[in-house]
Formats: C-alpha cells, sequence, structure tokens
C-alpha cells in the first residue's frame, strides 16, 4: 500500500519553481505574520518559520494573547496572515465572554482583508478537543473557512473532513501539505539499552508508549485496561506526558487504574526537549488509541523516531500508517486495540523494520519541501489579486 500524501512529482517541480521565483525577482520579499506564534515551545512552528525564512520570506509571529489582529499586523505592512490554531481566539472564562471574543476576532480578520492582507489557514483541527463553547467555536471556524484565501491541511481525509464540515465550495483553494517530520528538531542519540536503563526496564522486554499532552480523547484510560488484557509479565507500557489542569477527573482515574502495576510506568509533566529521546528509544511501538483526531504532529514524532505505531483506522492514521509500519484497528471494535496490541506484542522481531520503514516515509517530508509547498500556497494567493 503506497502512503497516499508522498509528494508526488508535480508538487516537487511547484516547489522548485516557487524557490525559482523568489530568486528571479530579490526586490520582490513576501512579508508573512503568523498567528497565534508558539514556536518558542512548539518545533513546529519553530521549523517551518526557519526554513521560510531560508527561502526568503519575511516572517515574525504575534504573540497568542492579542486576539484583535488589525491592532498588531497592520503596523508589520503584512502581504499574508497565516493562521494556526483558532481555539484561542474564542477561550475566555464563559459563553458570552467568548462569543465576543469571536466576534472580535472575526471582525479583525474581515479588516484585514479590507485592507487587502491575504488569509491563510492551516487546520490542525476542526473543534476544540474538549468541545469548550462549541457555538463559539462552529461559529469561529466557519467563519475562517469562509474568509481564508487558502487553506492547507497535512493529509487528504483531513481536507475532505473540513470541506464536508463547513460546506467549502471552492475546493482549489484547500492545499494539501504534508506535516514535516521531526528527524532533525531533538537530540536523537540514545541507545535503546541506555534509555530502558534510565528508565528501569528491562532490557529484552517489550515495551509500547503512550507520549503527548494526556486528555479525554485519545483514549488513555481505554489504553490501560487493553494493555492488562496482555497480561504478560514481560511487556511494559510507559505512559509520559501531562494533563491539563482542567482535567483532574482524568487524572485520578488513570492513577488509580495504574497503581500497583509494576508493567505500567507513568510519567506526568511537561517533558523537555532533551528528554524525548529518552521515550521513543525505550520504546518499540507508540500507541495511538485516539478516539477522534484530525492530524496528529504525535504520529510523525514516532515515525522519525523510527518507531513502529499502532492506531486507529481513522483521520489521518490510516492515510499516513500502512501495515508495513504498525498496526491500524477498527475503533468501532470492542476488542480492536487489543488485538492490535497483542499482534504487536507477537511480532516483536517486527517491530524494529518497521520503524526504520516509516522513518523512510517520514524522511519525505523535510521541511525544506513543506516550507517550498507553504511558499508556493502564499505566491497563488499573490498571483490571484494580480490576476
Amino acid at each position: 500500500m503506497t502512503n497516499s500524501i508522498l509528494y508526488t512529482d508535480e508538487q516537487k517541480i511547484q516547489s522548485r519553481n516557487s524557490l525559482d521565483r523568489m530568486k528571479q525577482n530579490e526586490n520582490v520579499c513576501l512579508k508573512i505574520s503568523y498567528a497565534p506564534n508558539f514556536s518558542e515551545k512548539n518545533p513546529y512552528q519553530r521549523q517551518l518559520s526557519n526554513k521560510l525564512k531560508e527561502l526568503g520570506i519575511q516572517i515574525e509571529g504575534i504573540d497568542h494573547r492579542k486576539f484583535f489582529l488589525p491592532a498588531t499586523v497592520n503596523r508589520k505592512n503584512t502581504d499574508i496572515l497565516h493562521l494556526h490554531w483558532l481555539q484561542g481566539y474564542f477561550r475566555a472564562s464563559n459563553p458570552i465572554s467568548s462569543l465576543l471574543k469571536v466576534v472580535g476576532f472575526i471582525s479583525g480578520l474581515a479588516l484585514l482583508k479590507f485592507k487587502g492582507i491575504k488569509i491563510v489557514w492551516t487546520v490542525h483541527n476542526l473543534k476544540h478537543h474538549e468541545n469548550l463553547y462549541p457555538l463559539s467555536d462552529s461559529i469561529c471556524t466557519s467563519f475562517v473557512s469562509k474568509l481564508a484565501d487558502a487553506i492547507i491541511t497535512h493529509s487528504y481525509a483531513a481536507k475532505s473532513e473540513l470541506c464536508q464540515t463547513f460546506h467549502v465550495k471552492d475546493i482549489k483553494k484547500v492545499s494539501v501539505v504534508p506535516h514535516g517530520n521531526y528527524a532533525e528538531a531533538y537530540e536523537n542519540n540514545m541507545s535503546q539499552l541506555e534509555a530502558r536503563k534510565l528508565l528501569k526496564i528491562p532490557e529484552s522486554s517489550t515495551v509500547f508508549l503512550f507520549f503527548g499532552m494526556i486528555r479525554w480523547y485519545k483514549g488513555v484510560p481505554e489504553l490501560i485496561d487493553a494493555f492488562k488484557v496482555l497480561q504478560s509479565e514481560s511487556t511494559y507500557l510507559a505512559i509520559t506526558g501531562r494533563f491539563r489542569d482542567a482535567d483532574e477527573e482524568l487524572a485520578d482515574l488513570i492513577q488509580k487504574k495504574v497503581k500497583d502495576d509494576k508493567n505500567i510506568k507513568l510519567v506526568t509533566g511537561f517533558i523537555p526537549e532533551k528528554e524525548v529521546q529518552v521515550y521513543m528509544n525505550a520504546c518499540d511501538a507508540v500507541l495511538f488509541p485516539y478516539r477522534r483526531l484530525l492530524t496528529s504532529g504525535a504520529l510523525i514524532l514516532a515515525m522519525s523516531f523510527r518507531r513502529a505505531c499502532v492506531a486507529p483506522r481513522i483521520g489521518c492514521m490510516e492515510e499516513i500508517l500502512d501495515e508495513a509500519g504498525g498496526y491500524l484497528y477498527d475503533s468501532s471494535s470492542g476488542d480492536g486495540l487489543v488485538q492490535a496490541l497483542e499482534s504487536a506484542n507477537d511480532r516483536k522481531n517486527d517491530l524494529s523494520q518497521m520503524g526504520e520503514y516509516n522513518y523512510q516515509i517520514a524522511a519525505e517530508w523535510s521541511w525544506e519541501t513543506v516550507a517550498q509547498m507553504t511558499l508556493n500556497v502564499y505566491q497563488r494567493c499573490m498571483e490571484d489579486d494580480n490576476s
């Protein structure tokens, strides 16, 4: 099975043409503002903005606390405003305040459009994961999908879901640009033996890993239940990540489930970038027991660390993963996750080869190429204005 979001020859030619046009006219420098700016702690934004700068783009992030963007963007003489996560623009202490923030945010975008600034939106998710203030969420996302001159998704599955959910009529304005890999974003010089010694896990064990923020929609309680069905003394599960402050109930539930289980290691809290390799290199496979998703940066991270993956057949998972790189299961089946874990555990010797296969797939998604494809989206926006 061929992964459908590998770059086509046409896409590669478009990317090279974008770079060539920039080189041919050095006096034309696109000015991009992106919002909200989380690049200090977010390697996705950091990698993308750095590579865009190398292509000659003038790019600057906007403080995530500023929701009325014209107050900031106008001063930057911006050609294009590139939006990412929208949730911060309707987050508030109550539903009324949330709606007021949305009105201010959307009014600001309309004003920027009136002044000739193009809007590009990268769709990381279609709604807030905890369904916070659904009315504000729906209004915000719906208006942005209509106001945007161009929309970027990280898979064709995400593009299809976006267009169907928000009735996007101009499908041509939605471009698929794969999520860049993390092969160079994190230190990766630790052996599996060294990593397991640090975590006090036996060298010969099979180790499964859940990595990332622990939230209800990611299905960690169900994962723990499925893991316990294995009843294997030589198999370990590491759950690593932090809880949201609002998820005390989830934290208590998981703490109770893992209590006194010596084969489950729960490490909570923020994981510094230098320590990511400890957990990724200690494991044989990374688990994604998500109930729903649109895009998964954690999946790309696991593939970048040469790890096999276990995931449901939903969203982008089936589009990115195939049977050569992991185990996909039917999330609607009561024992789908259990069967996938059993298969991975029984075929431990194959997991390393699966991880290598995943790395070769992820290597196609270099940030240089992703930045060139993003530049191509920017330039089409500007060319449409001049046509």
